[in-house]
């Protein structure tokens, strides 16, 4: 039986982002295949990633309010003082 390296936090949040090398993959694949609880634990992490990319389209998705907006116009912003000797 040969022994492989243990699936790490690391390689939890790589398979999530996609930044796994594809030998890396590979194993943590095996990991997730032969153990239940760690497949549960990613598979919960998958739909907390998944609600909360829905949730952020929803937010990018609505109009810039006008008053946010005014803000980056800087003929709106008033004039800014400064101290002498600063």
């Amino acid at each position: 039986m040969k022994l492989r390296p243990p699936i790490s936090d690391d390689d939890i949040e790589a398979l999530l982002l996609g930044h796994l090398s594809p030998g890396r993959l590979f194993l943590v694949e095996v990991a997730l295949a032969e153990q239940p609880m760690l497949r549960d634990r990613v598979d919960a992490l998958w739909a907390d990633q998944d609600a909360l990319r829905s949730i952020a389209e929803d937010l990018l998705g609505e109009p810039v309010p006008a008053r946010f907006l005014a803000l980056l116009d800087d003929s709106a912003m008033p004039p800014v003082r400064r101290r002498h000797g600063t």
